[in-house]
């Protein structure tokens, strides 16, 4: 089969090089996340990248990271009272990062962001993420508990 591709590769004719699909060139900015992996796996093995995409892509990156960083800096750790136990509130049991295991009551109303205000609180600023079924609750910061699915929950806290 190597030896067919080379020979094909090698000796390609007019006709089989006309056939061949126009490219079309989009933004970055533009292309779903699939066609942007697509288009730098296609740019590596083609060894011709574009200086474009790599680019943009790196900019898109950074830009996502900064984006989780400022939101991760605008929480302020603050100890918040516990509420009583009633129909309205639920346990939530928070795995830390050196193993041990800490559970609190919050309100089903109380939004994600009271779940980082506590977390910060017990690890002293370091930066962490909260994980649950492999969702990063940052993105459902201002969801609330029950809204986010976080009821009689256990999430993880990965420092990072």
């Amino acid at each position: 089969m190597m030896e067919v591709t080379e020979f094909l590769e090698n000796h390609s004719t007019e006709e089989r090089g006309a056939m061949k699909r126009p490219k079309v060139t989009k933004s970055v900015s533009d292309m779903s996340e699939e066609e942007q992996l697509n288009a730098a796996i296609e740019a590596s093995l083609s060894n011709t990248s574009s200086p474009d995409i790599e680019s943009k892509m790196e900019e898109d990156e950074k830009m996502v990271e900064s984006k989780m960083e400022s939101v991760f800096d605008s929480i302020i750790p603050i100890k918040r009272d516990e509420p009583p136990n009633g129909n309205d509130t639920t346990r939530i049991q928070i795995r830390m990062g050196d193993g041990s295991r800490v559970v609190r009551r919050f309100n089903k109303s109380d939004p994600v962001r009271y779940l980082f205000e506590f977390v910060k609180l017990q690890v002293e600023n370091q930066p962490f993420e909260l994980v649950f079924n492999r969702t990063q609750l940052i993105d459902l910061i201002d969801q609330s508990i029950s809204e986010a699915g976080l009821s009689n929950a256990a999430i993880n806290c990965v420092l990072t």
